[in-house]
């Protein structure tokens, strides 16, 4: 993931709704603080924050991270856990946790503790199985169909 793309997009997003970053704070429920470090480019957010911006902001995870252009607002289903959609990925291609693991170069530990909904992923780690099923982070999240 590039945190300066994801910057860029949040501050152009937050620009052209005419925000200050308090007031996105207040209205998605994230620290004032996690939204400087995130448009400064200084952290990452986590997929709960990631989630929370694409919804406030009615577009698409991808379209925040700067993975596409594309911004039609649409209406996205709610996220289930995400060891819900793991599972259900997994299942959709008939793949095992093994085989992701060996290909993505995903820890096997991380793994385990992803699908039993212990942890969450990192953004790099959601892009690596995005990527190894070929599909968005949004469908990979469940938040499309």
């Amino acid at each position: 993931m590039d945190a300066s793309k994801f910057a860029e997009r949040l501050n152009d997003l937050i620009f052209e709704k005419g925000l200050q970053q308090n007031q996105l704070a207040e209205a998605t429920g994230l620290t004032e603080t996690s939204i400087s470090q995130y448009a400064r480019g200084i952290t990452q957010p986590t997929i709960k924050s990631l989630v929370a911006l694409a919804d406030y902001f009615k577009c698409s995870t991808d379209f925040l991270l700067g993975d596409t252009d594309a911004n039609s607002e649409k209406k996205f289903l709610q996220c289930p856990e995400f060891s819900v959609s793991l599972k259900r990925i997994l299942a959709d291609h008939n793949c095992s946790g093994y085989k992701l693991c060996k290909e993505a170069e995903i820890p096997q530990a991380s793994f385990y503790d992803w699908k039993n909904g212990n942890t969450y992923p990192s953004l790099d780690n959601l892009y690596k199985i995005a990527n190894y099923f070929d599909c968005t982070i949004d469908y990979l999240l469940g938040r499309e169909s």
